[in-house]
C-alpha cells in the first residue's frame, strides 16, 4: 500500500469533468485507489463518487493505492490533479 499527500494551491471542486478525467486515468490500473479530502473517501475509479466530494475548502488531498502498480497509478493519478487544478 502507497500513500501520498498532494497540496494543490487552489480550492477544489469535484465536478463532471475533472472526475470523469480521473476516473479514465485510474482505470489503467490495476490498483485500488482512494481519494480522501477532508474526511471523505472516495473509489477514484467512480467519478460519481469523486463529484459527491463536491467543493473542498483546501487544496490538500490524500491518495492511497494498493495493488501491483500503485506507484505507477500514484504518479498519473498526481499528475492528473495537477494539471487539471
Amino acid at each position: 500500500m502507497l500513500t501520498e499527500v498532494i497540496e494543490l494551491p487552489v480550492r477544489i471542486r469535484f465536478h463532471a469533468r475533472p472526475s470523469s478525467q480521473l476516473a479514465q486515468e485510474a482505470k489503467k490500473y490495476q490498483s485500488v485507489i482512494f481519494l480522501i479530502a477532508e474526511e471523505l473517501v472516495a473509489d477514484i475509479k467512480n467519478p460519481i463518487a469523486l463529484m459527491r466530494l463536491g467543493a473542498l475548502k483546501n487544496g490538500r488531498i490524500e491518495l492511497i493505492a494498493d495493488g501491483a502498480d500503485e506507484q505507477e497509478a500514484i504518479q498519473a493519478i498526481r499528475h492528473v490533479l495537477t494539471t487539471i487544478f
